[in-house]
């Protein structure tokens, strides 16, 4: 089975120069994982687990201290594979001056679309995410609602080989988090591998095939839900919160 996504031995580390001695602190240490194509992968983790700089780190944002990023076989800097990546970070910024509709068709030429079929796919997104009596208004008087859902737009608009999406259900109401959800599952059905972070496992649960848990920047475990965290049968969302917390501080 082909890995569209390969992250061998990556780390991240921080130097901190405050005060006499310098302070080196490891971010991310050793992470390593294998993705294959059409799979929904959840990197769970708590809040300062090593998230978002391993994301910043496939998206080339940061540079690795140690490893590699391959995806969809090539290195991630490649400017082919780039074009065929539909990104979320954390905390999405556009700017204030354009309208939604502006913000996807401007995505959309940055990914080698143009024309008619950009217009129209622009229009269907902001239906599908809930923004069409928005789509042309400008996003400075958008919530962080509708910020969230125009980034998951920008992320669908060229129907992207790989999605990596940084907390994508962060801020949104219950309908919005369904929306994103059936969204996610739709893309992965058209053939996306998809690799998002969350602390939620509800979200989770409902829409991955497998998970790895980081905690303090060093993977722990791969696997299914069930597996990464030694529960067997019947389970609520309950007990695995339960048994997340119980693994966080194990490791704290």
């Amino acid at each position: 089975m082909t890995n569209d996504i390969e992250l061998q031995n990556l780390s991240k580390k921080y130097v901190s120069s405050g005060g006499i001695k310098k302070r080196e602190q490891w971010a991310v240490k050793d992470v390593s994982l294998n993705i294959a194509r059409g799979t929904i992968f959840g990197f769970l983790g708590p809040n300062g687990a090593g998230k978002t700089t391993t994301i910043k780190m496939m998206m080339g944002l940061t540079r690795p201290t140690t490893g590699t990023v391959s995806l969809m076989g090539a290195p991630h800097t490649d400017f082919r594979v780039r074009m065929g990546i539909g990104f979320l970070p954390e905390n999405p910024q556009f700017p204030q001056t354009l309208t939604a509709r502006e913000i996807l068709i401007w995505s959309g030429e940055m990914m080698g679309m143009s024309g008619p079929h950009l217009a129209e796919k622009a229009d269907n997104l902001l239906k599908q995410v809930q923004l069409d009596t928005s789509g042309r208004k400008k996003v400075g008087a958008f919530s962080k609602g509708m910020i969230q859902r125009l980034g998951i737009a920008q992320a669908l608009i060229a129907s992207p080989d790989i999605l990596i999406l940084d907390e994508p259900l962060s801020g949104l109401d219950p309908p919005g988090r369904q929306m994103v959800s059936e969204l996610l599952l739709g893309a992965r059905e058209k053939g996306s591998t998809i690799f998002f972070s969350s602390h939620i496992l509800s979200d989770v649960k409902a829409l991955c095939d497998e998970v790895g848990l980081i905690v303090n920047g060093r993977l722990k475990a791969r696997g299914t839900l069930e597996t990464v965290f030694h529960l067997e049968g019947e389970h609520s969302i309950d007990s695995l919160d339960r048994r997340f917390a119980e693994v966080i501080y194990t490791d704290a």
